[in-house]
């Protein structure tokens, strides 16, 4: 299952995180079914996620890649930093992401050179992450290309209105700690609603995002992967989707902070 973003390329709605994971977990969810592994230069462990991918026993099912690159990467030069991360996973990436906004650094000219590295058929698309609405529309007016926003979303922190600006521009917005940290499980509402379906609170969680049009990408292991692989055998209701919509806590709910946070402007130093 997976959602086309708008060069074409089909994006899985289940991806499995690498923040922190061992190489076993990234076998075993590949294994399981898991098609869409998000990896970032941050984590430290590209290397890993290459040897993890080369040990899956997956035969030929196609595989997407997503790498986030940071200011540290930039500042030692996109092409240089690109061609590290192709080297250190022995193969082609599929998405890379900006990692978060940051108002000091020259964003036009970098995405200028990721947009010139996708021709060159180095990375398939171009993306970013923690972009803020206004960001989201710097990128927009300047017509790059960009394909997905990779943000916090969850019950918990529900951020609507980014949300329909993406989807009117043709951004695909997908979510990260769709689960908030654990936090979503023990909520009492999900797991009143999964009793109905024999599902837990977390696959209430994730099949909300499923339903909303929204991929996910959450940290899984051992038996949790078989919950994170059973979410097309049941549907919410449209009354169960209003319901969790109404859980939202806002900015209370948020478990990831940073210089995005304060919706702030581009930086004058973009370009």
């Amino acid at each position: 299952m997976a959602i086309v973003l708008k060069n074409g390329k089909q994006l899985p709605l289940l991806g499995v995180g690498t923040l922190k994971v061992t190489e076993e977990t990234v076998v075993h969810a590949l294994e399981k079914g898991v098609r869409h592994i998000d990896a970032a230069t941050g984590y430290a462990n590209e290397e890993m996620v290459c040897r993890a991918i080369k040990k899956a026993e997956i035969g030929n099912h196609p595989l997407f890649l997503t790498v986030k690159h940071n200011r540290n990467d930039f500042e030692k030069g996109v092409r240089y930093s690109v061609e590290k991360s192709l080297r250190d996973l022995d193969r082609k990436i599929d998405l890379l992401l900006v990692h978060s906004p940051d108002e000091d650094l020259p964003m036009a000219k970098i995405l200028d050179e990721l947009v010139l590295l996708q021709g060159e058929g180095k990375i398939g698309g171009v993306g970013v992450s923690n972009f803020t609405q206004p960001q989201i529309k710097w990128c927009v007016e300047r017509h790059f290309p960009i394909l997905v926003n990779q943000v916090e979303f969850h019950p918990l922190f529900q951020q609507w209105e980014l949300k329909r600006y993406c989807d009117e521009k043709g951004v695909a917005l997908y979510a990260y700690r769709p689960l908030a940290k654990g936090k979503v499980c023990q909520d009492d509402r999900l797991k009143s609603i999964g009793e109905k379906y024999h599902k837990s609170a977390a696959q209430v969680a994730w099949r909300w995002a499923l339903q909303l049009g929204m991929p996910v990408v959450s940290k899984v292991s051992g038996q949790h992967v078989d919950e994170y692989m059973s979410l097309f055998d049941f549907q919410l209701t449209e009354k169960e989707m209003e319901q969790i919509q109404l859980i939202n806590q806002k900015e209370q709910g948020q478990t990831c902070t940073g210089p995005w946070s304060n919706s702030i402007k581009p930086g004058a130093n973009w370009g």
